[in-house]
């Protein structure tokens, strides 16, 4: 699915998180203005479509290249 649109995550961005995060199971930042994306979408470089590559975007933008998963129980 990468490379479709960049999916939305319920994390908040902080661009010091990994720097002083837990050791173990890191629950990300409590607080942010943006939320991190990840997985690129159709029209960005390829060198961004990995699942690794976190964006950043306020929760309140739309565009078609932005979307999330529904997951099947």
């Amino acid at each position: 699915m990468l490379g479709n649109v960049w999916q939305w995550t319920a994390d908040w961005f902080d661009e010091q998180y990994y720097s002083r995060r837990e050791p173990h199971d890191p629950r990300g930042a409590a607080t942010g203005k943006m939320r991190v994306l990840r997985g690129a979408a159709w029209d960005n470089v390829p060198s961004w479509l990995r699942a690794s590559f976190r964006g950043r975007m306020v929760p309140e933008y739309r565009a078609s290249t932005y979307g999330f998963r529904c997951g099947a129980n």
